[in-house]
């Protein structure tokens, strides 16, 4: 066999990180990103900007990370579940579709924190993003 060959084999049979088969990565790099851009916008709330609960201080992105980031999750798990069930197009648009949904989020999430919304409100907030996820994920994977 020619060395040609071989290596075209070998490329074939090689786990294929930007395709479909390894869109499980991608979701979870998804997940990270949130955890982490959650991280650094209670970060910056707190220390920077001087946001929050004054009992907490700068020290208050502990509490508020966490918090924040499993009240927004509902989103991003719905976000994650239409990409997988829909997508059958590019992984281009697979990632517009995470960054568009993650930047809405974040800013929604940024906006809830300042203006301190309530519980209530909180979780009307939540319905209405999921719903308009399943929206904009149907028109954008139906392309």
């Amino acid at each position: 066999m020619r060395r040609g060959k071989t290596r075209t084999l070998a490329v074939m049979n090689a786990p294929r990180v930007l395709g479909r088969e390894s869109r499980f990565l991608w979701f979870l790099a998804y997940l990270l990103a949130f955890i982490g851009a959650t991280g650094v916008l209670m970060i910056a709330n707190t220390t920077v900007f001087g946001l929050g609960d004054s009992k907490f201080g700068a020290a208050g992105w502990m509490i508020y990370w966490p918090a924040w980031g499993i009240v927004f999750l509902p989103p991003i798990f719905v976000a994650s579940l239409l990409a997988e069930v829909w997508w059958r197009s590019t992984l281009q648009r697979l990632l517009r579709f995470f960054g568009v949904t993650l930047g809405a989020y974040l800013a929604a999430m940024e906006i809830s924190f300042i203006v301190d919304i309530q519980w209530p409100a909180l979780v009307g907030e939540l319905v209405v993003l999921c719903g308009v996820t399943v929206l904009f994920a149907r028109k954008w994977f139906a392309k």
